[in-house]
Order: structure tokens, then C-alpha cells, then sequence
């Protein structure tokens, strides 16, 4: 299955759903190796923010 996730909110460092979903991330791998993971980010992003 394809499976997207909105990763706007890892610019949002000081806690909550920025650090959830950075660390889900990071982990994705080894918690799911059935599915594919696709990223969904802004283009306005600052440089850097999705290097997880």
C-alpha cells in the first residue's frame, strides 16, 4: 500500500506532532516493510528540515 504523510510539522522542533512524526519517520522502516512511504512537504521549506 502507498501511504503518504504530511511532513510539514518536522519544522515545528519544539515538541509535540513535529517530534512524533520526525521520529516516526526515522522508524518507519523498521516498524513497516510491507507498505511504501511517500513524504508530502511544502516546497517552501527551510533547507534541511526533512534530513531525519
Amino acid at each position: 500500500m502507498d501511504i503518504g504523510i504530511i511532513s510539514s510539522s518536522i519544522e515545528e522542533k519544539s515538541g509535540g506532532i513535529g517530534v512524533y512524526t520526525e521520529q516516526l519517520i526515522k522508524n518507519l522502516n523498521q516498524i513497516d516493510q510491507d507498505n511504501r512511504y511517500h513524504l508530502i512537504h511544502s516546497e517552501n521549506s527551510p533547507p534541511g528540515c526533512l534530513s531525519v
